[in-house]
């Protein structure tokens, strides 16, 4: 563990180590965070399961960091589109979102089709009044995709539920399968439902990546960021009082446990005006920091 000097190290046996006594430990660290930012060594960590979590090394904060592969290349993570689907609406009068209806219900995208009749039997007891299911062509090589769209007060419509029916097969990845399904998710989105509201003279509204990333931070995480960031010259190195703010910011988001996406997380600095390669490296900052923190964490309990 990096120690700043001058500081001498207490040690406490186990039974009078507490959760109070690592939480009142903590503001100490932004000297720590400081002292060690700049020569911490790189760790990229990888969002993994619960069960599999339980089965590893403690984490005390769960990250997810994209990295480039050529094989994911126009596939959509599955997350962000999950997201996607779930945040837009299109808004206007009853005639226009029967309209709505009418003209996606007449192009939709290549291997879509509208429920109706016995296809849409098994999931009666779900249908609400106005509301529109929607399914993909079984195919042999992905998972069937069947979705609602909601109708709510007559005046505006929603993405709705999702079911993936049925496993993929054999020699297809699951993982790969789940985002091709989500890809076909977002293409009625985009090529059916954002064409048909347009035509329809309905308003279509959908929160950008960085409102979505920004929006799903907790209160307390999102206002020190907002403030660190605001306040900033949008360069780096970072000076004493940037500093303090960007402490702030890291400790509430190791205190909260948030999950932090590594490439929404750029993108929503990138769009509040840093450049790309500061926005980067804030990024690996965060990440690093955060792991010293929890190390600290862990070591704390240990003795």
């Amino acid at each position: 563990m990096p120690h700043v000097p001058g500081r001498r190290r207490r040690r406490a046996s186990s039974a009078s180590v507490s959760s109070a006594t690592t939480v009142r430990s903590r503001p100490l660290l932004c000297s720590e965070l400081e002292a060690a930012s700049c020569d911490v060594r790189r760790i990229t960590l990888l969002v993994r399961s619960s069960d599999r979590q339980s089965k590893s090394r403690k984490r005390i904060l769960r990250v997810r960091e994209q990295q480039p592969d050529s094989f994911w290349e126009g596939f959509m993570d599955p997350a962000e589109a999950s997201s996607r689907w779930h945040r837009w609406t299109v808004e206007g009068t009853e005639s226009q979102i029967d309209h709505v209806f009418v003209t996606l219900n007449t192009n939709l995208p290549a291997d879509w089709k509208r429920l109706t009749g016995k296809d849409l039997a098994p999931y009666e007891s779900l249908v609400s009044q106005g509301s529109g299911w929607y399914a993909t062509d079984p195919n042999p090589t992905q998972r069937r995709v069947v979705l609602s769209l909601e109708r709510l007060k007559n005046s505006e419509l929603r993405g709705g539920r999702v079911w993936f029916a049925g496993p993929p097969s054999p020699s297809s990845l699951s993982t790969f399968s789940l985002s091709t399904s989500w890809d076909q998710i977002i293409r009625l989105l985009d090529d059916g439902i954002v064409p048909a509201a347009r035509a329809a003279g309905a308003i279509f509204r959908l929160p950008t990546v960085e409102e979505i990333f920004f929006a799903e931070l907790p209160q307390d995480v999102r206002d020190r960021l907002l403030a660190f960031s605001d306040a900033a010259r949008k360069s780096l190195p970072l000076n004493r009082r940037e500093s303090k703010a960007w402490g702030e910011f890291v400790i509430a988001a190791f205190r909260s446990r948030t999950v932090v996406n590594a490439e929404s997380f750029v993108n929503w600095l990138a769009a509040r005006g840093w450049d790309l390669e500061s926005a980067k490296e804030l990024n690996r900052r965060f990440f690093d920091q955060c792991l010293l923190l929890s190390q600290f964490a862990d070591e704390v309990l240990a003795v």
